[in-house]
């Protein structure tokens, strides 16, 4: 239903039919409060807050040692968000195979996994991103730039850099006309 809260709680939270969380898995679990992208804002520009639930993240990590901005650590939380709503949670593949959906037509796929087909495949298209790209490699698979740099025999740093130019394209794609490339937030 259009109404109803949404709440990722991820692989790694269970709720029990008392609507208790209980945590298994890995056990870096942060609870957040961020805007719903998916909603309009109200006259003064806000919008709705959801909560939810991730793991702790390479990308988290990275923000709190000062090596990305909020920024950059924004824009690829909503890119990472727009391909777990494209995927329809499965974590299927999309190099190589497409995006898997359910099968049946276009109008059987709820209105946000379609927006959210469209928006990973702007961004895919856009970028260039695929599985040898440092953006992959950290947003989707969660590893370290330094581990990029040993696996593609790299300068030590240069995933980083990479990584900081690509989350300025994201953001300057997902914010056109933004002060991205200046490094304000």
């Amino acid at each position: 239903m259009a109404g109803d809260p949404v709440s990722d709680f991820g692989p790694c939270v269970l709720r029990g039919k008392d609507g208790r969380m209980s945590y298994v898995g890995a056990p870096e679990i942060i609870l957040e409060n961020r805007e719903d992208i998916d909603r309009e804002p109200d006259r003064r520009g806000n919008r709705p807050i959801v909560r939810g639930a991730r793991r702790s993240t390479t990308l988290g990590e990275m923000l709190a040692r000062g090596v990305i901005t909020k920024r950059m650590h924004d824009a690829a939380t909503r890119f990472l968000d727009a391909l777990s709503m494209a995927t329809g949670g499965s974590g299927g593949s999309f190099l190589g195979e497409g995006i898997r959906v359910a099968p049946g037509s276009r109008t059987a796929m709820p209105e946000r996994q379609l927006r959210a087909i469209t928006e990973v495949r702007r961004v895919l298209n856009r970028l260039g991103i695929h599985s040898d790209t440092v953006m992959w490699w950290v947003v989707v698979g969660n590893k370290s730039t330094a581990e990029f740099d040993r696996r593609f025999r790299l300068r030590e740093g240069t995933g980083a850099d990479w990584l900081r130019a690509s989350l300025d394209q994201l953001d300057s794609l997902y914010h056109p006309g933004s002060l991205a490339r200046t490094g304000q937030d």
